[in-house]
């Protein structure tokens, strides 16, 4: 992959940085978007590196030169989670959703897309699932992450990683995950309380 050019949209985030930094040992030049809610901390490691670019801005106000020169996107920026989209369900549409229109309009056919989605659309069916069964999403979460993916799909050179719960250490830690909060708790606290919401 030497010499390839990355764009990685959420950069910054639990997944991104992760991606940047395994994508830079690889040998590409990537170009993190990136809107830093949650600040610079995850990229400190790395964003010395030449191989890195930087472009702060918001997802929802991309433009094809943002996107015109790479050889392969990486689609991460998004509202994520239940929690997340519930409390603003407005920006889950415009991020989700929207931005991510925004986006396939500038690409070309030569481009490859790899749109990052979400077990979450499957709903709550209470059977094993695979990549076969009929998505039927009860969130706002999982019906934007639908919306994304199959928007993203009906493009050539595209690629969807319907990612499950993702846990362990990472530069911009998740709290808010189960598995992450189960084991932040049994080792700062030594208990873990189990009930029905969880």
């Amino acid at each position: 992959m030497n010499n390839i050019k990355v764009l990685v949209t959420g950069g910054a985030g639990y997944k991104g940085s992760h991606l940047v930094e395994a994508l830079v040992s690889e040998g590409c030049h990537v170009t993190i978007l990136d809107n830093f809610l949650y600040g610079y901390e995850s990229l400190l490691g790395f964003v010395a590196n030449k191989k890195i670019s930087i472009i702060k801005k918001d997802i929802r106000n991309i433009k094809e030169s943002d996107v015109s020169s790479h050889d392969i996107i990486f689609h991460l920026a998004a509202i994520s989670g239940y929690p997340a989209c519930e409390a603003n369900p407005h920006s889950a549409q415009t991020i989700n959703v929207t931005s991510t229109k925004m986006l396939l309009n500038y690409l070309s056919n030569d481009q490859i897309l790899m749109c990052a989605s979400t077990t979450s659309m499957y709903g709550s069916s209470g059977k094993e699932l695979d990549e076969t069964a009929t998505p039927t999403p009860v969130s706002l979460y999982g019906i934007t992450s639908l919306e994304r993916e199959t928007l993203c799909m009906n493009r050539p050179n595209t690629i969807a990683f319907r990612f499950a719960t993702i846990f362990g250490t990472s530069r911009r830690m998740r709290r808010d995950l189960l598995l992450n909060d189960f084991t932040y708790k049994a080792v700062t606290e030594r208990c873990v309380v189990l009930y029905d919401y969880h």
